[in-house]
């Protein structure tokens, strides 16, 4: 956190001391630059608080706001009940939904398929039902073990995957991050303008013997709402 603070406001690493970094590391400004990491940002924020100093009838302090993410994270809580229920992949009437999308491209330029792969598995699920199947469950599984262990057993000690897995749902959260298998969650195919491109004709003929005649896909070009891909 401290080091993207300095990033971000160019203080160089000389001027920076233990009181300089405790006074901006609050609970506020830590609940921004993880909503920043996720997409989000200031406006997510304040856009809380807004709704909380409506529902409330008046100001509420930035201690609250934090609470408010916070408690939506404990059962019960809007988001908590969110994943319990969330797919990671669904077909609707013959158009399949994803965050990212079912094919990307490696940083070596190879090309890669999140479909028909489920983490942990070795197996790729040719039949798509199955494999939404598949991989829905293993994600609600993980959900499930974040439920009961979403606090470290060990903090990380360094960057690898085998240092942030000693908490519940660390494959599903590797999964949305930096994946070692392709991932719904984060594969693209897009252009350089970032807008999504059509899919290799050989994936369209894929989908369409199973049914499906578009996709949905989330997080490029924007994240508000689904861009179809034919």
């Amino acid at each position: 956190f401290s080091f993207a603070w300095m990033l971000s406001e160019n203080v160089p690493p000389s001027a920076v001391s233990p009181q300089r970094v405790a006074a901006r590391n609050t609970p506020l400004n830590r609940l921004l630059w993880i909503v920043a990491q996720g997409g989000g940002g200031e406006k997510e924020v304040e856009l809380r608080r807004t709704e909380l100093e409506i529902l409330a009838g008046c100001e509420v302090s930035d201690q609250a706001v934090v609470d408010s993410f916070l408690e939506s994270l404990q059962a019960g809580g809007l988001w908590h009940e969110y994943f319990l229920y969330a797919d990671l992949a669904a077909v609707v009437q013959g158009t399949l939904f994803v965050n990212g999308n079912v094919v990307g491209r490696r940083r070596d330029g190879e090309v890669d398929l999140s479909l028909g792969t489920v983490p942990g598995s070795p197996v790729i699920l040719e039949d798509l039902e199955e494999w939404v199947q598949e991989l829905n469950a293993w994600g609600r599984q993980e959900i499930q073990d974040w439920a009961h262990r979403s606090e470290w057993q060990e903090p990380p000690q360094d960057s690898t995957p085998a240092s942030w897995a000693r908490r519940g749902g660390a494959n599903l959260i590797l999964y949305a991050t930096a994946s070692p298998v392709p991932s719904v969650l984060t594969c693209r195919w897009a252009g350089p303008s970032g807008q999504p491109q059509p899919l290799p004709t050989g994936l369209q003929e894929m989908l369409r013997n199973q049914g499906v005649r578009w996709l949905a896909v989330g997080g490029a070009p924007h994240a508000d709402i689904p861009t179809l891909v034919a």
